[in-house]
């Protein structure tokens, strides 16, 4: 599953108010259900304010998980929903509205100014956590970008955040998988190790199928459910994750 504590209304809520006694408790449910991997955002912006606790905290999340008898897969950039990203407080949710404070990362002020002035930190940052879990047995693989050209601005620097991220972790030659789904803009599949994508048909039907596939998001609450997905994919050996582990302040 994609995991997002309950306490959290976003990424950057999950870590300026990380608890490990939750996220343990949490993680214990999706053991007692048989989950054995699960996702998690890294947002840049909480690294560039404080690297060295937001490693920190990650570090302890794969212990838990660990712990837990659960891989982990980082996903480093994200294109969904809100495009202006701040630290500190989020807010709370808005009644009605769909993930009404999720936020994308890097945020879009980043991608306006990124060849002239992130580039290279953006590098840094992929690669201070790539180098930390180089070859981690705990790390399922490294996800460059969720849902890549969801948002629709600037899918240029989209597609060149995947493609340097994907480089960034080559060159330090961890053996761990990279990935970006299918989604939106297709370039996902040419910058992974192996074809992803997300499937919130009715039909579970989004995507091929089979032990070379991996369907990293689906569970449309509307005409999916969670006996259909693993007939679905079960038999077939398609990886799948859920989103999400849990619900709360999302």
């Amino acid at each position: 599953a994609i995991y997002v504590p309950s306490n959290a209304v976003n990424m950057i809520d999950f870590w300026q108010t990380y608890d490990s006694a939750l996220v343990d408790r949490e993680l214990s449910y999706a053991q007692t259900y048989g989950m054995n991997s699960l996702a998690i955002y890294l947002p840049y912006k909480m690294w560039v304010n404080n690297p060295t606790n937001l490693l920190n905290n990650f570090e302890n999340f794969l212990t838990v998980a660990n712990n837990r008898g659960m891989k982990v897969s980082p996903i480093f950039f994200d294109n969904c929903w809100n495009g202006t990203v701040n630290l500190g407080a989020q807010g709370a949710p808005i009644p009605g509205v769909h993930n009404s404070r999720w936020v994308q990362s890097p945020g879009d002020d980043i991608k306006t100014n990124y060849y002239a002035s992130y580039k290279t930190s953006i590098r840094n940052y992929v690669q201070a956590f790539v180098n930390a879990h180089l070859n981690d047995s705990r790390i399922l693989f490294w996800e460059q970008m969720n849902e890549p050209g969801c948002s629709g601005f600037m899918n240029d620097v989209t597609i060149a955040l995947m493609n340097d991220a994907r480089i960034a972790i080559k060159e330090t030659g961890s053996m761990i998988p990279v990935n970006s789904c299918a989604c939106q803009l297709y370039e996902g599949a040419y910058f992974s190790d192996y074809f992803s994508y997300h499937d919130y048909d009715a039909a579970y039907n989004a995507g091929p199928k089979g032990s070379q596939y991996f369907m990293t998001e689906g569970m449309n609450r509307g005409s999916q459910s969670v006996p259909g997905m693993v007939a679905a994919y079960g038999p077939t050996g398609t990886g799948y994750m859920f989103w999400e582990l849990m619900i709360g302040r999302t």
